[in-house]
């Protein structure tokens, strides 16, 4: 976090200068850039909800590994030391046992394919609006008309 925002304060000026003009793009093109932005945003949570309940449970798997074990000393008993990296999911040498990165990129695609199935990136289009309701009227029916003509 800390090199984050050295880098963030180093380099004020440019951040201020691409803000200035990319908010106002994203202002004027709000109509169709918001959708996208918004979907992305939805699959970065998904992402990091998935790697922080990833790594509890391997976290929780690692301990209930050490102590289920059938050995009667703590120093007869051996860690396997099963992780998964918290801030830095893109480091691969740092997960024990390695396959758990490739299931993670595994689940990611799934996530992406689910997101696309059930959550596609299109603009709706608004529904028309309904006729105000009125008592003792049905919507989207004519009145009744009296059936005898008035004379005249």
């Amino acid at each position: 976090m800390e090199l984050a925002l050295a880098h963030i304060q180093e380099h004020a000026a440019q951040y201020g200068v691409v803000a200035a003009i990319v908010v106002p793009l994203l202002y004027l093109t709000r109509r169709w850039t918001w959708g996208p932005i918004q979907w992305a945003l939805e699959l970065v949570i998904y992402f990091g909800i998935f790697h922080i309940v990833l790594h509890y449970v391997v976290a929780l798997t690692d301990w209930f590994q050490f102590e289920s074990q059938m050995k009667m000393l703590v120093d007869e008993k051996v860690r396997l030391g099963y992780e998964t990296p918290l801030n830095t999911p893109w480091v691969q040498e740092m997960y024990n046992p390695g396959w758990l990165f490739y299931f993670e990129i595994v689940a990611v695609v799934l996530i992406i394919a689910a997101m696309l199935r059930y959550r596609p990136m299109k603009t709706q289009k608004p529904l028309p609006k309904r006729e105000a309701l009125r008592k003792g009227v049905v919507p989207g029916v004519r009145p009744p008309m009296p059936s005898v003509r008035p004379k005249g």
